[in-house]
């Protein structure tokens, strides 16, 4: 720039050949148009963290955040770091076990689920800049929502065992009943 101090009333002005002349007190500045480059810096993308129904995680180590049961809403957080034009930042999401492919996000920095059933899953996130160059590693979070104690396999397994036990205890008394004649039926 000819100088760092514009005029009171700077406009800038486009000419013919596609640069921008910017006037200052040093005189005019010319920005040819044709030399600005593309915005190659891939931006590094973060999840800031996690709301579970109010309950707030920061995701401070590797491990799995595990949620309890019950828990009905999860609302993820997470943003991009583009110097040039942070507003222009485009986000793509994905949830394991609920999502194939990658979901638009837009510039949205955040998405919420509802109604999780119990299981492992991983939430992860990728992110372009304004020119659409994208950091396809991106960010991920694991979590482990917790079953309540009748959607275990332990209580299931358990119920079928005891239903089994009482059909045959009563198949087996039945047995004995015909057996010892005590039964009408092997009274006639």
């Amino acid at each position: 720039m000819a100088s760092q101090e514009c005029t009171g009333a700077t406009r800038m002005t486009l000419g013919s050949n596609g640069n921008l002349m910017i006037p200052t007190l040093g005189g005019v500045s010319i920005l040819k148009t044709d030399e600005i480059r593309e915005n190659t810096s891939i931006p590094n993308v973060f999840i800031t963290h996690m709301i579970a129904d109010g309950k707030t995680d920061d995701f401070h180590s590797n491990d799995a955040t595990v949620i309890e049961p019950g828990t009905i809403r999860y609302e993820f957080f997470f943003t991009a770091l583009s110097y040039i034009a942070p507003t222009q930042v485009h986000f793509k999401y994905r949830l394991s076990g609920i999502n194939r492919d990658w979901l638009d996000a837009g510039d949205e920095r955040s998405v919420v689920f509802t109604n999780l059933r119990p299981g492992n899953y991983t939430f992860s996130v990728i992110a372009s800049n304004n020119d659409g160059y994208w950091n396809n590693e991106g960010a991920s979070v694991k979590f482990i929502v917790k079953p309540f104690i009748y959607q275990t396999r332990t209580f299931v397994i358990g119920v079928i065992l005891i239903v089994g036990l009482i059909l045959w205890g009563a198949i087996t008394w039945r047995i004995r009943a015909v057996g010892e004649g005590k039964h009408p039926i092997a009274q006639a």
